[in-house]
């Protein structure tokens, strides 16, 4: 849909600027917004956020070379891009100077203010506002990887007690005083945060789980019809950028060297980085009896395209090392795929208790070759969606999680 609207490129703005809201406003600040998240959370939720509470929306924005031309409004979101002085490794307080007061002068004006990530970042712009509006709410979206965090008690900064350490946690105690609502996206996350027994983390009720979802709207605009299990064929798909240490593509390849496809082909979804591809090319040429079996069709920009991989594939596979909240395990069970993955992020949630799907242990490509094979052979059920509701991902049902909290 980005393709499908007119891009007007507009000049940042300096501190001087002040919005003249109609009605209540959510600000989100967000650090490197460009064209990609129209699609993602960054935007998803403050606009779906505005939509449900009655709430004009407006995304700040640093410029930098990937988004100097975005439109000046987007669905109905304004989006305002903000001058920076320098460049990432500029001091924060410099860089950001022109925000932070942009922060100051709307702050009246901003009802909700909404940040990604915890950190100084989001510290010293929650502050700020709060500073100039004490009755507004500050919502945190964490956008965390639940493996980056500890799995047990630990304690403060390995038993320092240093002025330093003191002060960071006086900063953010403030900090999170200052918030209203602070959210992560899986059941791992708040699991391992709330064993954290950092005396800067005071969470109270204040942390909650907010999954990500699914942009309902746009799918109706795309008139797709949803297959039912016996309309789909015997195709699995993986989505991502391939060959990237992250995903972890040789994994699903070794797999497929023990499994034989019999009718079934596999789509590998996604750019495939330089470094990678003669690896993939090698596969191909050793392996002739993948022949219109494995096919890589490159990135896929067209939503509703790629939408009809998903929906016309009965299995979906994901062999990352490492995820937070892969959108695509939402877009994979939205269109009921099966899924299949190394036990990442959300994956527990998205697929409640194998219910949806199955976990493969890291690495082990002998354990994914015979849950295909057992998936190819009949010998797993894999139509497991029946009275499934498609709602219950959309963005719409989960942000009415926030509002709830937030009103």
């Amino acid at each position: 849909f980005i393709t499908s609207i007119e891009i007007k490129s507009q000049n940042p703005i300096n501190d001087l600027t002040i919005m003249q809201p109609q009605k209540k406003n959510i600000t989100l600040f967000f650090d490197y917004f460009q064209s990609i998240h129209f699609e993602k959370d960054p935007f998803m939720v403050p606009y779906y956020l505005g939509k449900m509470l009655g709430y004009s929306v407006t995304i700040i924005y640093p410029v930098f070379e990937g988004n100097k031309n975005l439109p000046s409004e987007y669905r109905g979101v304004k989006l305002i891009p903000i001058k920076v002085y320098g460049n990432w490794h500029t001091n924060l307080f410099i860089r950001y100077i022109h925000i932070y007061r942009y922060i100051r002068k709307n702050a009246k004006n901003i009802d909700i203010f909404m940040r990604f990530f915890l950190g100084p970042k989001s510290i010293w712009p929650t502050l700020i506002y709060k500073h100039y509006n004490p009755n507004g709410k500050v919502y945190i979206k964490m956008d965390i990887n639940p493996y980056s965090l500890p799995s047990s008690n630990e304690t403060s900064d390995n038993g320092h007690t240093n002025l330093r350490n003191r002060l960071k946690t006086k900063l953010y105690q403030a900090f999170i005083k200052h918030t209203d609502l602070i959210s992560c996206e899986t059941t791992e996350a708040y699991r391992r945060i709330t064993r954290s027994s950092l005396p800067q983390y005071q969470w109270g009720d204040k942390l909650i789980i907010v999954p990500n979802g699914i942009d309902e709207e746009a799918i109706k605009r795309m008139n797709l019809k949803q297959q039912s299990f016996n309309e789909k064929e015997n195709i699995m798909i993986t989505v991502g950028r391939l060959g990237t240490e992250q995903k972890n593509n040789e994994m699903l390849l070794r797999a497929l060297e023990q499994t034989n496809l019999k009718d079934w082909k596999i789509y590998l979804i996604g750019s495939i980085e330089p470094e990678a591809k003669p690896l993939f090319d090698h596969y191909l040429q050793i392996h002739p009896e993948w022949t219109n079996k494995v096919i890589f069709t490159g990135p896929i920009y067209d939503r509703r395209l790629l939408y009809n991989y998903f929906n016309k594939s009965k299995v979906f596979i994901l062999t990352s090392r490492l995820e937070g909240y892969a959108i695509v395990f939402a877009e994979a069970k939205r269109f009921s795929n099966y899924i299949v993955s190394t036990p990442v992020g959300a994956v527990y949630d998205i697929i409640e208790n194998e219910k949806y799907g199955k976990t493969i242990p890291q690495e082990d490509d002998k354990a994914l070759a015979t849950t295909l094979q057992d998936i190819i052979n009949g010998k797993t059920d894999i139509n497991v969606y029946d009275g499934f509701d498609v709602e219950s991902l959309s963005w719409e049902q989960i942000v009415s999680i926030i509002k709830s909290k937030l009103q």
